[in-house]
């Protein structure tokens, strides 16, 4: 126990000097930087397959706090391949899937479709995408629904969506879809929302809480 608590505290130590490089999301400082996040994920996976064959004494509360620290260490390493805000952090994954299908793996990796809350957000998000894909546009999943009552958009955690960045132009009105369409991607090019079937396949964007 005492072994794996020292690792885990190299660990983290190792994460935060990562983390003070304020280097670009580009190029090939931020390759290593990426190559280094592959290295201590690798760490993170070991040190709790060794927690689980090591605390099998230990108190059922000693390895959830352990545990809680590891999930937390992933979803940092993870943010290295994303954008973060000051509360949470934005990942793409580029695997065409079902909206619920998306928020379901999101949620297996400790998180949930993204929820963009504010004005600040957005713009995160938006460039994030334009960065990811262009200059192509590539819609993706993010956690917004009007699934229990139309015209009532929601976020996964069933609060209200106060923000919006509907996509409008002299042609096409968003949202247009009806009881049809019924959750909302973001087009990578501008960053604008549209409703879409939810039953459609395409990227998602999780969100994690640092």
């Amino acid at each position: 126990m005492e072994e794996i608590v020292q690792n885990l505290w190299k660990l983290e130590i190792t994460l935060r000097a990562v983390f003070s490089c304020q280097i670009p999301p580009k190029g090939k400082a931020h390759h290593f930087i990426l190559h280094k996040a592959d290295i201590l994920l690798e760490r993170v996976s070991n040190i709790q397959l060794r927690a689980l064959s090591l605390l099998s004494a230990e108190t059922k509360r000693s390895k959830e706090r352990l545990f809680q620290r590891l999930a937390e260490i992933s979803h940092e390493l993870s943010c290295l391949r994303g954008r973060r805000t000051q509360t949470k952090c934005f990942l793409i994954f580029k695997h065409f899937e079902t909206y619920n299908v998306a928020q379901k793996l999101c949620e297996a990796r400790g998180g949930h479709l993204a929820m963009p809350a504010d004005d600040t957000e957005l713009t995160v998000l938006r460039r994030y995408l334009y960065d990811a894909f262009q200059p192509y546009n590539w819609p993706s999943w993010v956690g917004i629904h009007d699934r229990r009552s139309e015209g009532l958009w929601l976020f996964e955690n069933g609060q209200r969506v106060s923000v919006f960045d509907w996509y409008r132009d002299h042609l096409v009105t968003q949202p247009n879809g009806g009881t049809r369409e019924n959750c909302v991607s973001l087009s990578s090019d501008d960053g604008k929302w549209w409703d879409n079937d939810c039953e459609r396949r395409m990227y998602y964007i999780c969100e994690y809480r640092l």
